[in-house]
C-alpha cells in the first residue's frame, strides 16, 4: 500500500530535486523530510499547512499526496471511461485502481470483419469495472450482435488461449472478439465479433468453428481455426447513452 513517504520519494525522484532545494521551496524545514524519508513503516505525516506547500510545488493534489487518492480520477472510481496524462496514470496505478486500457480501432459485429490497423491500434482511454478482470476494452461497429450488443458498444474482453489442435478446448455458445489472418502474409487482419459454436459436421469439426450472429438478418459462416490470430472472451458489455 502506498504511504504518504513513497508519494513523497515519487515526485522527488521524478523531478530530480534534492532535500535541500525542496527544503528552500516550501520552508520546510529538511529534518521533517528526512524524518518522512527515513521512516520504513511510512507511518509519518505532515501538517496540512506543509502538505499543501509540498502539492503546490510539484504541482499535485494535496488530497493525493495525503491520502492516495486523486479527486480528478474519481470518474475512473464510477467505471467511466477517462483520459488520463501520463501523471495521471501513474497516480491511478499508485492509488492501487486496475485499470483496463480502451482501444480506438473497432471490431465489426458483421459478415465481413473489421479491417485492423498495420501501425497497431491507439489507447484512448481507461476505465475500472467493478468484479471484471479484463485485458481491454474495445469498440464494436455494426448491427449483427445486437440486440445483444448494438453498434457503439464498447465489449470488456479477456484473452482466451487456445490450440488449434484442440478445437472444443473453448467454452461454445460464448460470444468472442477475434483476429482472422489473410492466407497469406501481406493479407489484412479482420477483427470480429461473434457467437462461436461447435461445427455440427464431424468431418469439418476438427479444423472450422461456427460464427453465430445473435441478430437473425445475418447468416452463420464458418471459421477455419488455424486463421484465428488472437481470441477474445467477453466479459461484459458497455452501452453509451440511450
Amino acid at each position: 500500500m502506498q504511504t504518504l513517504k513513497d508519494r513523497l520519494q515519487w515526485l522527488i525522484d521524478r523531478e530530480g530535486v534534492t532535500r535541500y532545494r525542496l527544503s528552500q521551496a516550501t520552508g520546510i524545514s529538511q529534518s521533517t523530510f528526512t524524518r518522512i524519508l527515513s521512516d520504513e513503516e511510512g507511518k509519518t505525516t505532515m501538517i496540512r499547512r506543509n502538505i499543501d506547500k509540498v502539492a503546490s510545488y510539484f504541482e499535485v493534489s494535496s488530497k493525493w499526496l495525503e491520502t492516495g487518492r486523486d479527486d480528478s480520477l474519481q470518474a475512473l472510481e464510477e467505471n467511466t471511461p477517462h483520459q488520463l496524462t501520463e501523471e495521471e496514470l501513474t497516480i491511478a496505478n499508485n492509488m492501487g485502481l486496475v485499470l483496463i486500457p480502451e482501444y480506438e480501432e473497432p471490431f465489426r459485429g458483421g459478415n465481413n470483419g473489421e479491417p485492423l490497423l498495420d501501425d497497431g491500434n491507439v489507447v484512448i482511454g481507461y476505465w475500472t469495472l467493478n468484479g471484471i478482470k479484463a485485458d481491454m476494452i474495445i469498440p464494436v461497429s455494426g448491427n449483427s450482435m445486437a440486440p445483444t450488443y448494438p453498434a457503439g458498444s464498447r465489449l470488456a474482453v479477456k484473452r482466451q488461449f487456445f490450440r488449434p489442435d484442440e478445437p472444443y478446448s473453448i467454452p461454445f455458445g460464448e460470444i468472442f472478439a477475434f483476429t482472422l489472418k489473410g492466407e497469406a502474409p501481406e493479407d489484412a487482419a479482420f477483427g470480429f465479433v461473434k457467437r462461436l459454436r461447435k461445427h455440427q459436421d464431424p468431418e469439418r469439426a476438427h479444423s472450422y468453428w461456427i460464427a453465430h450472429s445473435d441478430n437473425p438478418d445475418y447468416d452463420d459462416f464458418e471459421i477455419r481455426i488455424t486463421q484465428i490470430g488472437s481470441l477474445w472472451r467477453v466479459l461484459a458489455g458497455i452501452t453509451i447513452g440511450s
